[in-house]
C-alpha cells in the first residue's frame, strides 16, 4: 500500500489517501500533481518544491476603536470580507497593507481574509 497526496499548481493539498501500489499512478486528475507522502492535514500544510511545509499564520493584526476597525499587515493580494462580502483588495499600489473600515452601526461583524498559502484569518468584532 502507498500513501499519497494530490496537490494543485499552487501547492494546495486537495486530498490524501492510501491505495494499492499498482493504483498509485491513477490517483491524480488532469492539472493535479501526485506526491507519494504520508497522510497530512491539507488545511495546515501545503506543498512547495515537492516538500510538505506548514502554512504560515496570516500576518493581519486588527484593532477596534469605537466603530473603526484598523487592519494592518495585510499582504498584497489579500481580499478582506466582512460578513462574507468582499470590501477591499490590497494591491501593489497600496504597499502599506493597512485598511480602516468604519462600521455603520452597532452589531457583530466577522472580518475574514484568505490568501493562500497563509492560513485563513477570521475575527469577530462587537460594536455597541
Amino acid at each position: 500500500m502507498k500513501s499519497f497526496l494530490i496537490h494543485d499548481a499552487t501547492g494546495r493539498i486537495l486530498r490524501c489517501g492510501v491505495c494499492p501500489d499498482a493504483d498509485l499512478e491513477y490517483q491524480a486528475r488532469d492539472g493535479e500533481t501526485l506526491l507519494e507522502a504520508p497522510m497530512t492535514d491539507g488545511n495546515a500544510n501545503y506543498v512547495e518544491a515537492g516538500e510538505i511545509v506548514p502554512r504560515a499564520a496570516c500576518p493581519i493584526v486588527a484593532t477596534l476603536a469605537g466603530r473603526v476597525v484598523t487592519l494592518s499587515g495585510m499582504p498584497v493580494g489579500a481580499v478582506i470580507n466582512i460578513d462574507g462580502e468582499a470590501i477591499e483588495s490590497i494591491t501593489q499600489s497600496d504597499p502599506s497593507g493597512e485598511l480602516e473600515v468604519t462600521l455603520p452601526a452597532a452589531g457583530n461583524y466577522r472580518f475574514a481574509c484568505s490568501l493562500f498559502p497563509a492560513l485563513s484569518y477570521s475575527q469577530e468584532f462587537v460594536v455597541s
